[in-house]
């Protein structure tokens, strides 16, 4: 591999690091003030020298094996012990962010379809030219939905966490740590079918959440309108109570006035 390569190859991985810790700050809200994006820029440098120290000492495929080692797992434990976030939304957040790292890929496999595998710099010079892009579109779109997940209930957050860490197992297994998704005729097909029956449990259970939630709904929306009747009641039985009494006073007025015309034989 030459230099030019070799420089392009870490870029490239050095790009996907600072675009998934950026995403995991923002999912956690800590990029709102200066201070946060300043710790975010020392976190990607302090990440970026440790990967640079591994890929020339170690070689490429170490860095790219220990990956949930070396960055996934001291990224969690940083959020969680640094800075205080909660331990099941920020392992939901990062591996939400691992999801979005594989399109910036997407766009190295157009290049190859496009141009050929006859120019290999595409392959790595696409995805690092579409990351900022991609960022800005994530960052703007999607983080200020993913922080509204932060205050959920830990059964949410296990639920929304199920696909992510599916697709990320898969991931791990078939692509990165063996290499099975291209040697084994059966794999993609066990891939597909592992990832739909991930996402087949996922859609049932959402669904079953979603219907408690709207039973949940409907009786609150019942008792609503149960005290809103019993309210007017109460209102009618108080203008009642209210105009008895006008009623009891006139009459009592009235009896005092028949009573002096006896007594006057009037």
């Amino acid at each position: 591999m030459g230099d030019s390569m070799t420089f392009l190859v870490f870029a490239n991985y050095a790009a996907v690091l600072i675009f998934g810790v950026t995403l995991v700050f923002s999912f956690c809200g800590l990029l709102s003030t200066r201070r946060g994006r300043l710790q975010l820029a020392l976190v990607c440098l302090l990440f970026i020298l440790f990967h640079l120290a591994i890929f020339y000492g170690c070689g490429h495929e170490m860095l790219v094996a220990s990956y949930p080692l070396t960055t996934h797992l001291p990224l969690l434990l940083l959020l969680v012990l640094v800075f205080r976030q909660p331990p099941l939304y920020t392992l939901v957040a990062v591996l939400t962010a691992y999801l979005f790292c594989a399109p910036r890929q997407w766009f190295g496999f157009l290049a190859i379809f496009l141009l050929g595998r006859d120019i290999p710099l595409a392959f790595y010079g696409a995805p690092l030219l579409m990351t900022l892009p991609l960022l800005a579109a994530i960052l703007y779109w999607f983080s200020p939905i993913m922080q509204m997940l932060k205050p959920e209930s830990p059964r949410t957050l296990c639920l929304l966490m199920l696909f992510p860490l599916s697709c990320y197992l898969i991931s791990y297994t078939f692509n990165v740590y063996t290499k099975l998704l291209y040697t084994s005729p059966i794999a993609p097909s066990t891939v597909m079918s592992a990832t739909a029956l991930f996402f087949m449990l996922f859609a049932a259970i959402l669904i079953s959440r979603c219907q408690k939630l709207h039973e949940l709904q409907l009786n609150q929306q019942l008792f609503a309108l149960q005290a809103q009747q019993q309210q007017k009641e109460m209102q009618l039985l108080w203008d009642s109570q209210e105009q008895a009494r006008i009623y009891r006073h006139d009459l009592q007025h009235h009896l005092r006035i028949i009573d002096a015309c006896l007594c006057q034989e009037d």
